[in-house]
């Protein structure tokens, strides 16, 4: 652990609340490790009197901490546990600009382009792309396609063999 482990002074909570859990609350913030500052969610417990939201917590950290990186898994950045004994720990990870996936999706529901027709997929290039090394350089587009959903759905299960390979169960959106 002590590889994340970045003192309580190096972090900054913005103003933005990202979203609330059960035993949590995520907000935007950044944390400063050596000379880099990074933009992070910074994780940390809605009541820290409640022993079970604490213990869950250090269970989140502590799995996070064992996984490691893959790059279809949200990652762990940093963590801060030198205010254990009043029960306050930050779990800094990556920042996902778009949120998470469900509401980027609900989002945009209405602009889904299906290209699955008469039993066929078709793709097209109508927004003139330019693929480089099999990755769109200048496609920029808020619309989502039956490719997209092919790509996110094989990402995810990219991510869920990795965990798998970890020995962890995913089980109703928790580890």
């Amino acid at each position: 652990m002590t590889i994340y482990e970045v003192p309580h002074k190096n972090w900054n909570f913005g103003d933005t609340l990202l979203g609330t859990g059960n035993f949590g609350i995520v907000i935007k913030g950044t944390v400063e490790v050596g000379s880099r500052k990074s933009i992070i969610a910074i994780k940390t417990i809605k009541s820290p009197d409640d022993i079970v939201d604490f213990k869950t917590t250090l269970l989140e950290l502590k799995i996070m901490a064992h996984i490691g990186h893959h790059h279809h898994v949200v990652k762990l950045v940093a963590a801060s546990t030198d205010e254990i004994q009043k029960r306050k720990v930050l779990i800094g990870v990556e920042f996902c600009a778009n949120g998470s996936l469900l509401s980027y999706m609900q989002k945009r529901k209405r602009l889904f382009t299906n290209n699955v027709h008469d039993g066929c997929i078709h793709f097209s290039n109508e927004n003139n792309a330019e693929m480089v090394d099999g990755v769109y350089d200048n496609l920029i587009t808020s619309d989502i396609s039956t490719l997209d959903l092919y790509k996110w759905s094989f990402q995810i299960a990219c991510g869920m063999k990795f965990l798998e390979s970890k020995n962890l169960v995913y089980s109703r959106g928790n580890l």
